[in-house]
């Protein structure tokens, strides 16, 4: 399980570890009002998605649902849960996609370094982009004695006097 699917909770209130997944299934469970209703459209059986909603009722240390004969209806508790998973999962789904437009080279940022006359001949204003702007920021080529990259620091310069 990596870092983005779970919250370790030891300095909160919650009682312990709550998987993303989880918050997924709640809010699907309490939009349908039906664990099984839930289930058939997460594609999950019915004890997996109860599971799911045990699980964190136990992390959080409340009932989320009160049981009815036909379906669930969220407590007081469960409601207030609720804003704020739904604030959870829409950050962390703004999280993945900004990281897929990273990979993707569709966002992020741009450093060019050379020379002044370079900077201002080579590099155009606006920077033509295809997808969102892009912020691009030109500086001065390192003054000094230089060597390759790969026989001085990252920058280019020299790591000898």
């Amino acid at each position: 399980m990596n870092t983005w699917q779970t919250y370790h909770a030891e300095n909160a209130y919650l009682g312990g570890t709550v998987d993303i997944a989880w918050l997924e299934v709640f809010r699907e469970v309490a939009a349908r009002g039906s664990l099984t209703a839930a289930a058939q459209a997460l594609g999950y059986t019915q004890p997996a998605v109860s599971r799911q909603v045990a699980a964190l009722e136990k992390a959080t240390g409340v009932r989320l649902f009160d049981r009815l004969p036909r379906g669930v209806r969220l407590t007081e508790e469960g409601r207030f849960l609720l804003a704020h998973a739904e604030v959870v999962l829409e950050r962390m789904r703004a999280a993945a996609d900004g990281l897929q437009a990273l990979r993707n080279l569709e966002a992020g940022r741009l450093r060019a370094g050379a020379i002044d006359s370079a900077n201002a001949a080579l590099l155009p204003r606006p920077w033509p982009l295809s997808g969102p702007c892009t912020p691009v920021s030109a500086c001065p080529w390192p003054r000094g004695p230089h060597r390759s990259s790969s026989a001085g620091s990252a920058t280019g310069r020299s790591t000898s006097p």
